[in-house]
């Protein structure tokens, strides 16, 4: 009897509560695409990345400065643990064969990552900030 108490006293603490449901990867996926898309600025050089949006086949629309427009030959993005993650790989004179590979970091409002350079065969730690902050 003393249970059955117990229980009922919990349920009647807890019937004004809503629980928060778990966001929903769609969701996580929409909110944090929204959230990026931006001129992002790579202060080590002047470079701009320019992410206009996420396609739902896992494409972006980006364009990439430096200062010139840089050829982009295909890019991915994924949402991964709650965490944002996309690649671009680039297809023109003097970067064929390198790309990035970067994460948004929400906190921080920064995305960071890795760029490879491929004539060079080295990798490079980068970040980003927004360019109009």
């Amino acid at each position: 009897m003393l249970l059955v108490g117990l229980i009922l006293l919990a349920a009647s603490c807890n019937s004004g509560q809503k629980s928060k449901k778990p966001e929903s990867p769609e969701k996580t996926a929409k909110r944090l695409t929204e959230q990026v898309a931006d001129e992002w600025l790579r202060f080590d050089g002047g470079y701009v990345l320019d992410i206009k949006g996420f396609n739902a086949d896992s494409t972006l629309d980006v364009a990439y400065y430096n200062p010139r427009s840089i050829n982009i030959a295909r890019t991915q993005w994924k949402v991964d643990g709650g965490q944002l993650f996309f690649y671009v790989l680039f297809d023109d004179e003097g970067y064929r064969g390198s790309y990035y590979s970067l994460g948004y970091f929400p906190n921080d409002d920064r995305i960071s990552g890795y760029y490879y350079l491929a004539g060079e065969q080295q990798e490079y730690e980068v970040y980003f900030e927004r360019k109009n902050l």
